[in-house]
């Protein structure tokens, strides 16, 4: 039986994939989790594991209580973790990750994402790994448009954050390493579960919905229901993709992927059918009661309303205003054409954005602090 180590299995893409092999194998899973000892690990693991089962609507609750084994440890301290309790695990699946970009943040940021990845692919080699997956991200692709292929970044492409320039670094670690065999999984933009809606995220799409929230709060504290009518003006490209994928077709792939022979080393888990970024800015405002946005060229017509509400989407707009398309030749002939096709429009996106602002809990000033 292949015993898999699983990074960031209490996070929202490590969540799912723990999830997804206990529903595509009979495997144990170990699960690395942040915590003083092994019992507090196991009652987090435990938790979060059963929760997103609930929510994606698939039991799995004695799976997880039978095959996941929680082992306290740290990306940022292997050294420390208990190798009689990981056994010899075949697979690892790296899937923490910090996903803060600022810069004030460097240290958190490259201490996780590069030095925790390199410690990882140490703890692969120290437990017998076979294969290593690391969860990266299609946005390696820094400020690159057009085509994207699944191949290598150049360490001095061109990027809109730290976080992009992160996982550049942990990709070559990756890719450099010689002691087993590595791939490289690249998710687009991870949105809740396909077909409940339900997500345990935050940041990406959903870091955007509280950057709106928080503007209309601060305008409503002002101004009332201004924004019922007024049109907010946002400089994006109407018909950009926005390459939103559910979580749950990332894990299911990632973990197809994983269980084949493929000798590619990089895959893009994005989605074929993505939105438009006009329909991703429309989903948003509506689904918080909004006038829909105009989206323009340029800024030169923004009022004070519109440089407000660009000062706090800096970091979306970068990806608002560039088209690009994610080559996905190395998946498909793993998983198939039609496996990363989930056809999203403004509709399926608003249910997406209510389910968010109806579950996740948010007031105004928690919202201006994750902002």
């Amino acid at each position: 039986m292949t015993r898999h180590l699983v990074t960031g299995a209490t996070g929202f893409i490590g969540g799912a994939l723990v999830l997804e092999l206990l529903a595509a194998t009979g495997d144990d899973v170990v699960c690395l989790v942040r915590a003083p000892d092994a019992e507090t690990a196991g009652a987090r693991l435990r938790a979060g594991l059963e929760a997103a089962a609930e929510a994606y609507g698939r039991p799995a609750a004695a799976a997880v209580r039978e095959r996941c084994v929680a082992v306290p440890g740290d990306v940022g301290a292997v050294d420390a973790v208990d190798l009689a309790a990981t056994g010899r695990c075949r697979t690892v699946w790296h899937a923490a990750a910090s996903l803060r970009y600022l810069q004030r943040d460097a240290k958190e940021i490259l201490a996780t994402n590069v030095d925790g990845t390199r410690q990882v692919l140490d703890l692969a080699a120290r437990v017998g790994a076979e294969t290593f997956h690391h969860v990266s991200t299609a946005y390696v692709a820094g400020r690159r448009t057009g085509l994207v292929r699944e191949e290598p970044v150049a360490g001095d492409t061109p990027v809109h954050n730290l976080y992009e320039r992160s996982k550049i670094e942990a990709e070559a670690l990756v890719l450099a390493d010689d002691r087993m065999r590595t791939r490289v999984l690249r998710p687009s933009i991870v949105i809740g579960h396909g077909e409940t809606y339900a997500t345990f995220s935050s940041t990406g799409l959903y870091g955007a919905f509280v950057q709106f929230e928080v503007f209309r709060e601060r305008v409503r504290e002002r101004l009332g229901a201004y924004l019922t009518h007024y049109r907010a003006q946002i400089a994006a490209d109407p018909a950009s993709e926005l390459n939103a994928i559910p979580v749950d077709i990332v894990a299911r792939n990632a973990v197809r992927i994983g269980l084949s022979d493929s000798p590619a080393r990089i895959f893009h888990l994005t989605n074929s059918r993505g939105p438009t970024v006009e329909d991703g800015a429309v989903a948003a405002f509506t689904a918080l009661g909004m006038n829909a946005p105009e989206l323009v060229p340029s800024k030169a017509t923004f009022s004070a309303l519109d440089r407000a509400l660009d000062r706090g989407i800096d970091f979306f707009a970068s990806y608002m205003k560039s088209s690009r398309t994610f080559d996905r030749t190395n998946a498909e002939a793993v998983c198939g054409e039609g496996a990363f096709a989930y056809p999203l429009d403004r509709a399926l996106l608003e249910r997406f954005g209510n389910w968010f602002l109806e579950h996740v809990e948010r007031t105004p000033s928690r919202a201006r602090r994750t902002a």
